[in-house]
Protein backbone atom coordinates (compact mmCIF):
# COMPACT_ATOMS: atom_id res chain seq x y z
CA UNK A 1 0.00 0.00 0.00
CA UNK A 2 1.26 3.51 -1.26
CA UNK A 3 0.45 6.08 1.31
CA UNK A 4 1.68 9.76 1.45
CA UNK A 5 2.35 10.72 4.68
CA UNK A 6 3.90 14.00 3.91
CA UNK A 7 0.60 14.77 2.69
CA UNK A 8 -1.13 13.90 6.11
CA UNK A 9 -1.24 15.65 9.19
CA UNK A 10 0.43 13.16 11.33
CA UNK A 11 0.49 13.86 15.40
CA UNK A 12 2.32 12.05 17.88
CA UNK A 13 2.44 12.16 21.88
CA UNK A 14 6.25 11.50 22.96
CA UNK A 15 7.91 9.75 26.24
CA UNK A 16 10.29 12.52 26.16
CA UNK A 17 9.98 16.09 24.47
CA UNK A 18 13.54 15.52 22.65
CA UNK A 19 12.74 12.30 21.33
CA UNK A 20 15.71 10.56 23.04
CA UNK A 21 13.52 8.05 25.31
CA UNK A 22 14.11 4.94 23.89
CA UNK A 23 10.14 4.47 23.66
CA UNK A 24 10.68 7.15 21.05
CA UNK A 25 13.38 6.38 18.94
CA UNK A 26 12.99 2.91 19.08
CA UNK A 27 9.44 2.49 17.88
CA UNK A 28 7.57 5.72 15.82
CA UNK A 29 10.50 7.92 15.63
CA UNK A 30 12.73 5.58 14.35
CA UNK A 31 10.13 4.23 11.81
CA UNK A 32 9.47 7.87 11.01
CA UNK A 33 12.86 8.89 10.30
CA UNK A 34 13.65 6.03 8.11
CA UNK A 35 10.52 6.72 6.25
CA UNK A 36 10.76 10.52 5.99
CA UNK A 37 7.71 11.24 7.56
CA UNK A 38 7.08 14.36 9.20
CA UNK A 39 5.12 14.69 12.44
CA UNK A 40 4.29 17.00 15.32
CA UNK A 41 3.84 16.79 18.88
CA UNK A 42 -0.12 16.15 19.51
CA UNK A 43 -2.13 18.18 21.13
CA UNK A 44 -5.28 17.92 21.79
CA UNK A 45 -6.84 21.07 20.62
CA UNK A 46 -5.75 20.34 17.22
CA UNK A 47 -6.94 18.62 14.30
CA UNK A 48 -4.84 15.93 12.59
CA UNK A 49 -4.83 13.01 10.37
CA UNK A 50 -3.49 10.37 12.20
CA UNK A 51 -2.78 10.69 15.81
CA UNK A 52 -0.10 7.94 17.43
CA UNK A 53 -0.74 7.87 20.66
CA UNK A 54 2.05 6.35 23.57
CA UNK A 55 1.74 5.09 27.19
CA UNK A 56 2.95 8.43 28.08
CA UNK A 57 0.27 9.96 26.49
CA UNK A 58 -2.89 11.27 28.48
CA UNK A 59 -5.41 8.85 27.56
CA UNK A 60 -7.89 10.51 29.56
CA UNK A 61 -7.99 13.14 26.66
CA UNK A 62 -7.30 11.21 23.65
CA UNK A 63 -9.48 8.14 24.28
CA UNK A 64 -12.16 11.11 23.71
CA UNK A 65 -10.59 12.56 20.47
CA UNK A 66 -13.27 12.88 17.84
CA UNK A 67 -12.09 15.70 15.40
CA UNK A 68 -12.97 15.24 11.93
CA UNK A 69 -11.68 12.00 10.13
CA UNK A 70 -8.42 11.41 12.21
CA UNK A 71 -7.24 7.83 12.46
CA UNK A 72 -5.93 7.42 16.10
CA UNK A 73 -3.10 4.41 16.69
CA UNK A 74 -2.49 3.55 20.43
CA UNK A 75 0.87 2.48 21.12
CA UNK A 76 0.10 0.36 23.95
CA UNK A 77 3.60 -1.29 24.56
CA UNK A 78 3.33 -2.86 28.57
CA UNK A 79 0.99 -5.41 29.34
CA UNK A 80 -0.85 -3.24 32.36
CA UNK A 81 -4.22 -5.23 30.99
CA UNK A 82 -2.94 -8.48 32.32
CA UNK A 83 -2.01 -6.74 35.57
CA UNK A 84 -4.33 -8.70 38.32
CA UNK A 85 -7.33 -5.77 39.85
CA UNK A 86 -6.38 -6.14 43.01
CA UNK A 87 -2.53 -5.11 42.09
CA UNK A 88 -1.34 -2.42 44.54
CA UNK A 89 0.31 0.09 41.73
CA UNK A 90 -2.20 -0.65 38.70
CA UNK A 91 -4.68 0.16 41.83
CA UNK A 92 -3.47 3.61 42.30
CA UNK A 93 -2.23 4.30 38.77
CA UNK A 94 -4.84 6.12 37.18
CA UNK A 95 -5.09 8.55 40.96
CA UNK A 96 -1.03 8.78 40.75
CA UNK A 97 -1.23 9.66 36.60
CA UNK A 98 -3.71 12.33 37.92
CA UNK A 99 -2.25 13.62 40.82
CA UNK A 100 1.35 14.17 38.87
CA UNK A 101 -0.31 15.61 35.63
CA UNK A 102 -0.11 13.40 33.50
CA UNK A 103 -3.84 12.96 32.99
CA UNK A 104 -6.25 15.62 33.21
CA UNK A 105 -9.18 13.87 33.92
CA UNK A 106 -8.94 11.81 36.57
CA UNK A 107 -9.43 7.51 35.99
CA UNK A 108 -9.78 6.13 39.29
CA UNK A 109 -10.30 2.49 37.38
CA UNK A 110 -7.04 2.66 35.28
CA UNK A 111 -7.74 -0.86 33.71
CA UNK A 112 -11.25 0.38 32.35
CA UNK A 113 -9.71 3.56 30.95
CA UNK A 114 -7.19 1.64 29.08
CA UNK A 115 -10.32 -0.40 27.72
CA UNK A 116 -11.50 2.77 26.46
CA UNK A 117 -8.58 3.82 25.09
CA UNK A 118 -8.32 0.65 22.88
CA UNK A 119 -11.70 0.58 21.89
CA UNK A 120 -11.55 4.31 20.42
CA UNK A 121 -8.03 3.36 18.25
CA UNK A 122 -8.43 2.47 14.70
CA UNK A 123 -5.85 0.45 15.48
CA UNK A 124 -3.44 -0.67 18.90
CA UNK A 125 0.09 -1.43 18.57
CA UNK A 126 1.32 -3.78 21.03
CA UNK A 127 4.91 -6.06 21.55
CA UNK A 128 3.56 -9.66 22.09
CA UNK A 129 0.88 -12.03 21.00
CA UNK A 130 -0.90 -12.51 24.39
CA UNK A 131 -1.30 -8.74 24.39
CA UNK A 132 -2.70 -9.04 21.20
CA UNK A 133 -5.45 -11.32 22.72
CA UNK A 134 -6.40 -9.55 25.55
CA UNK A 135 -6.78 -6.27 23.18
CA UNK A 136 -8.60 -7.84 20.82
CA UNK A 137 -11.50 -7.70 23.24
CA UNK A 138 -11.89 -4.01 22.47
CA UNK A 139 -10.33 -3.55 19.28
CA UNK A 140 -10.17 -6.01 16.38
CA UNK A 141 -7.21 -4.24 14.65
CA UNK A 142 -4.01 -5.11 16.63
CA UNK A 143 -0.68 -5.21 15.52
CA UNK A 144 2.41 -6.50 16.94
CA UNK A 145 5.26 -4.97 16.37
CA UNK A 146 8.70 -4.97 18.13
CA UNK A 147 11.38 -2.34 18.85
CA UNK A 148 13.94 -1.61 16.78
CA UNK A 149 17.59 -2.21 18.38
CA UNK A 150 19.53 -1.11 15.66
CA UNK A 151 21.14 1.63 17.09
CA UNK A 152 22.59 -0.81 20.11
CA UNK A 153 23.43 -3.56 17.68
CA UNK A 154 26.98 -2.38 17.30
CA UNK A 155 28.47 -5.99 17.73
CA UNK A 156 27.82 -9.65 17.05
CA UNK A 157 29.15 -11.94 19.01
CA UNK A 158 30.52 -15.47 16.78
CA UNK A 159 33.25 -17.00 18.76
CA UNK A 160 31.77 -19.24 21.11
CA UNK A 161 34.90 -21.92 21.20
CA UNK A 162 35.54 -21.41 24.86
CA UNK A 163 35.04 -19.39 28.37
CA UNK A 164 38.60 -17.72 30.43
CA UNK A 165 38.97 -18.62 33.49
CA UNK A 166 35.90 -16.53 34.84
CA UNK A 167 32.61 -17.63 32.87
CA UNK A 168 30.75 -14.90 32.58
CA UNK A 169 26.61 -13.95 32.63
CA UNK A 170 25.25 -10.98 31.32
CA UNK A 171 21.49 -9.39 32.06
CA UNK A 172 20.54 -6.34 30.08
CA UNK A 173 17.48 -4.50 31.21
CA UNK A 174 16.00 -1.74 33.30
CA UNK A 175 16.99 -1.46 36.74
CA UNK A 176 12.97 -1.34 37.63
CA UNK A 177 13.87 -5.18 36.78
CA UNK A 178 16.88 -6.62 38.58
CA UNK A 179 14.29 -8.60 41.54
CA UNK A 180 14.17 -11.13 38.57
CA UNK A 181 17.77 -11.88 39.03
CA UNK A 182 16.86 -13.17 42.32
CA UNK A 183 14.83 -15.70 41.02
CA UNK A 184 18.59 -17.41 39.90
CA UNK A 185 19.94 -16.37 43.41
CA UNK A 186 20.40 -20.13 44.84
CA UNK A 187 21.63 -21.28 41.13
CA UNK A 188 24.18 -18.83 41.06
CA UNK A 189 24.96 -19.87 45.10
CA UNK A 190 25.23 -23.45 43.85
CA UNK A 191 27.40 -22.93 40.63
CA UNK A 192 29.86 -20.78 42.69
CA UNK A 193 30.87 -24.16 44.60
CA UNK A 194 32.20 -25.31 41.34
CA UNK A 195 33.36 -22.76 39.06
CA UNK A 196 34.61 -18.79 38.54
CA UNK A 197 31.18 -17.34 37.78
CA UNK A 198 31.11 -13.35 37.48
CA UNK A 199 27.62 -11.50 36.46
CA UNK A 200 27.51 -8.97 34.18
CA UNK A 201 24.47 -6.35 34.81
CA UNK A 202 24.05 -3.48 32.15
CA UNK A 203 21.06 -1.36 33.54
CA UNK A 204 21.29 2.49 34.48
CA UNK A 205 23.03 3.09 37.39
CA UNK A 206 20.21 5.75 38.80
CA UNK A 207 16.39 5.30 38.43
CA UNK A 208 13.27 6.17 39.32
CA UNK A 209 11.25 3.77 41.58
CA UNK A 210 7.72 5.33 41.19
CA UNK A 211 6.33 6.95 37.47
CA UNK A 212 9.53 7.20 36.41
CA UNK A 213 10.26 10.49 38.22
CA UNK A 214 9.60 9.94 41.89
CA UNK A 215 12.24 8.27 44.36
CA UNK A 216 15.45 8.63 42.96
CA UNK A 217 17.21 5.28 43.89
CA UNK A 218 20.94 4.04 42.97
CA UNK A 219 20.90 0.74 41.37
CA UNK A 220 23.60 -0.57 42.99
CA UNK A 221 21.50 -1.32 46.09
CA UNK A 222 19.35 -3.22 44.46
CA UNK A 223 22.28 -5.75 43.92
CA UNK A 224 23.95 -5.89 47.02
CA UNK A 225 22.59 -9.08 48.17
CA UNK A 226 22.60 -10.69 44.69
CA UNK A 227 25.49 -12.31 44.53
CA UNK A 228 29.29 -11.56 45.61
CA UNK A 229 30.78 -11.46 42.14
CA UNK A 230 28.46 -8.55 40.05
CA UNK A 231 29.84 -6.12 37.51
CA UNK A 232 27.53 -3.18 37.43
CA UNK A 233 27.89 -2.17 33.93
CA UNK A 234 26.05 1.92 32.75
CA UNK A 235 23.68 1.47 30.04
CA UNK A 236 25.22 3.39 26.91
CA UNK A 237 23.95 2.66 23.34
CA UNK A 238 27.73 2.88 22.30
CA UNK A 239 28.90 0.06 23.94
CA UNK A 240 26.22 -1.97 25.23
CA UNK A 241 26.87 -4.86 22.76
CA UNK A 242 30.47 -4.56 23.19
CA UNK A 243 29.68 -5.78 26.52
CA UNK A 244 27.19 -8.38 26.22
CA UNK A 245 29.04 -10.27 23.29
CA UNK A 246 32.22 -10.09 25.75
CA UNK A 247 30.37 -12.40 28.14
CA UNK A 248 29.38 -15.91 27.25
CA UNK A 249 25.93 -16.62 28.22
CA UNK A 250 23.21 -14.39 28.34
CA UNK A 251 20.34 -14.89 30.77
CA UNK A 252 16.80 -13.56 30.65
CA UNK A 253 14.62 -14.43 34.13
CA UNK A 254 11.15 -14.06 34.26
CA UNK A 255 8.54 -14.04 36.83
CA UNK A 256 5.96 -16.57 35.59
CA UNK A 257 3.43 -15.24 38.20
CA UNK A 258 3.77 -12.14 37.69
CA UNK A 259 1.18 -11.95 34.23
CA UNK A 260 2.77 -8.00 33.95
CA UNK A 261 6.23 -9.42 32.83
CA UNK A 262 5.16 -12.47 31.30
CA UNK A 263 2.87 -10.33 28.85
CA UNK A 264 5.11 -7.70 28.10
CA UNK A 265 8.47 -10.02 27.28
CA UNK A 266 9.04 -10.32 23.48
CA UNK A 267 10.66 -13.19 22.15
CA UNK A 268 14.24 -13.70 23.84
CA UNK A 269 15.89 -14.87 20.58
CA UNK A 270 14.81 -11.41 19.16
CA UNK A 271 16.25 -9.76 22.54
CA UNK A 272 19.90 -11.53 22.16
CA UNK A 273 20.57 -11.09 18.36
CA UNK A 274 23.27 -9.31 17.29
CA UNK A 275 24.31 -9.17 21.65
CA UNK A 276 24.73 -12.69 22.68
CA UNK A 277 23.20 -15.70 21.03
CA UNK A 278 23.88 -18.22 23.55
CA UNK A 279 20.90 -19.24 25.30
CA UNK A 280 18.70 -22.62 25.80
CA UNK A 281 16.80 -23.11 22.54
CA UNK A 282 15.27 -25.96 24.67
CA UNK A 283 13.20 -23.08 26.42
CA UNK A 284 11.89 -21.64 23.05
CA UNK A 285 8.06 -24.10 23.98
CA UNK A 286 8.66 -21.67 26.95
CA UNK A 287 8.66 -18.35 24.55
CA UNK A 288 9.37 -16.47 27.75
CA UNK A 289 12.83 -17.84 27.73
CA UNK A 290 11.84 -18.27 32.19
CA UNK A 291 14.82 -20.03 33.45
CA UNK A 292 13.66 -22.84 35.61
CA UNK A 293 16.40 -23.56 38.18
CA UNK A 294 16.96 -27.03 37.31
CA UNK A 295 17.17 -26.51 34.17
CA UNK A 296 19.40 -23.57 34.01
CA UNK A 297 22.06 -25.43 36.35
CA UNK A 298 21.54 -28.41 33.63
CA UNK A 299 22.63 -25.76 30.45
CA UNK A 300 25.37 -24.16 32.16
CA UNK A 301 26.66 -28.19 33.96
CA UNK A 302 26.54 -29.37 30.27
CA UNK A 303 30.31 -30.44 30.08
CA UNK A 304 32.87 -30.95 32.82
CA UNK A 305 35.45 -28.16 34.24
CA UNK A 306 33.13 -25.20 32.46
CA UNK A 307 29.91 -24.48 32.16
CA UNK A 308 28.62 -24.69 28.79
Amino acid sequence: MNVNFNKLKIGYTPYSSNFSHPGDKRRFCYYAAKRGINFEIAEPSGNYDIVIVTQRGDISVWSAYRKGSAKVIYDFTNSYLAIPRYDLKGVFRGLAKYVTGENRYLKLNYWKAMEVMCKRADAVICTTKEQKQKILEFCSNVHVILDSHNSVVRKVKHDYSSAGDVFNLVWEGQPQNVGSLFEIKDVLKQLKTKYNIALHIVTDLKYYKYLNRYGRKRTVDLTRNLFDNVRLHEWDERTCSVVITGCDMAIIPIFLNDPFAVGTIFDYQQLAVGRNRRTDNRLDRKRTAALHQDRFVASLLAKPGKPQ
